[in-house]
């Protein structure tokens, strides 16, 4: 679809709803000096010149459909009088809207109910292939937690009839939610509360119809200050689900920790019913090396593998990416570096790593770009890919359109051999898009 025909607003007219996080750690912006790096092609055969439009706005994030693989659902928002526009889009594997979704290939929220919306950050599939998608309230301590079917419609079945919940008036606090994970009757999220006055992060579980998961926590709450007590600060920075073989599901969170002064990452796992699991790393802990912070991770049941991503801290600003696994008990996975963390040797940060047949892919920042990536499952850069460097740049500065992405999202299109990365276009005429942008995964 050509830019001209899809409604855009200009740069200096959009105003980015802020994710209300109580915890935020500095983001430099990309420098615009010219580096020599080598540069990772765009796969043209998809979208536009490889890079799809859809919507005026931010594509916050992007998951991959397990029940219908060549669909794509995009979370975002645009700016307009509602005050913002969220939506969730439904691509297919070329880039193009699938009009089997909601007649139109797009949900805007703001459509829906009359709530006033910012933006929508997170989109989760259940085990039938209905969607829960987290969409923030403006000016409120809250999120709409939304219900879709397959086909795009709002599920009735959820909210009491709304097809959404408000999870402060479900909660009966103020509670906004971020990441999502369904697993069979359960809806999982982080998010954070007020706690004693101050901001802490916390976990929830919901109901398959919208109600809270009495079993889970206390009365379908956790909160971190319980779990990992006497620090400093506490950031969840993702939450999935395992399943080892012969033994019983776990719930898998990362959290951002600061003890004396120092930045940990730590990995836990949790029972279904949110009790730490001690036999899990060290008393149901692995801590990180001292200044490592997660940025997300990433796991896979085929290998028992847990992939965790980020940086490095070397002061407020500057940093190398990192990259470390762990096996599915907790302890570092050795053949993987010897079980240590694996330094890039540049200054940047990993975003989304993943592993894909027997390689690791993923991408990142730079201080004037942003970065894919592909390494071995020994830990050493993968030369094959983008020869012989292993990695290669996109996007920032780098022409035809300035890409930018600060959703750390991204999805892999096995059958197409592509990586998309979830984010915006800002055009040479000043006007802002949602976009997924394509870099291969096979030679070009």
């Amino acid at each position: 679809m050509a830019l001209q025909q899809l409604p855009c607003m200009e740069l200096e007219e959009m105003n980015r709803p802020v994710k209300r996080a109580p915890f935020t750690r500095p983001q430099r912006p990309l420098s615009k000096a010219p580096q020599q790096l080598p540069i990772a092609p765009i796969d043209l055969a998809y979208g536009q010149d490889g890079h799809a439009h859809f919507s005026a706005g931010e594509a916050t994030s992007v998951l991959k459909s397990k029940f219908q693989p060549s669909r794509f659902y995009v979370t975002g928002f645009y700016s307009g009088r509602n005050p913002y526009h969220p939506y969730l889009a439904c691509l297919d594997a070329s880039g193009k809207l699938d009009n089997t979704f909601n007649s139109s290939g797009i949900v805007d929220f703001s459509e829906l109910s009359g709530e006033e919306y910012g933006a929508a950050e997170a989109v989760a599939e259940d085990m039938t292939g209905n969607l829960l998608v987290a969409v923030q309230a403006y000016a409120l301590p809250t999120t709409y937690l939304w219900k879709l079917t397959p086909n795009g419609e709002p599920d009735t079945s959820f909210g009491y009839g709304k097809g959404y919940v408000d999870t402060r008036a479900l909660f009966g606090e103020q509670l906004m939610l971020e990441d999502l994970v369904c697993f069979a009757d359960m809806v999982l999220a982080t998010g954070w509360r007020s706690e004693g006055g101050q901001i802490k992060s916390a976990i929830v579980a919901l109901t398959r119809e919208g109600g809270k998961f009495g079993p889970f926590g206390k009365d379908g709450m956790l909160s971190l200050s319980t779990l990992i007590p006497d620090n400093s600060a506490y950031i969840l920075d993702g939450i999935a689900i395992i399943s080892p073989a012969a033994k019983q599901p776990r719930i898998i969170i990362s959290t951002y920790v600061k003890r004396d002064s120092i930045a940990y990452s730590v990995t836990s796992a949790l029972t279904l019913e949110g009790r730490l699991d001690e036999a899990f790393g060290t008393g149901g802990f692995h801590w990180s090396d001292a200044s490592v912070i997660n940025n997300g991770f990433t796991v896979e049941d085929r290998s028992e593998r847990i992939t965790l991503y980020g940086m490095h801290t070397l002061d407020e600003w500057d940093g190398q990416p990192t990259l470390y696994r762990l096996d599915y008990a907790g302890k570092p996975a050795l053949e993987f570096n010897q079980g240590q963390v694996v330094h890039f040797h540049t200054d940047g940060k990993w975003h989304h790593i993943v592993e894909v047949n027997g390689h690791l892919v993923g991408y990142g920042t730079h201080p004037t770009s942003y970065m894919a990536v592909r390494y071995d499952l020994n830990g050493q850069l993968d030369q094959t890919f983008l020869p012989p460097h292993g990695y290669g740049h996109f996007g920032g500065a780098l022409p035809p359109e300035h890409f930018e992405s600060f959703t750390q999202s991204m999805a892999i299109d096995a059958g197409n051999q592509r990586m998309l990365v979830s984010g915006y276009d800002i055009t040479p005429e000043r006007l802002w898009y949602s976009c997924l942008v394509a870099i291969p995964l096979k030679p070009m």
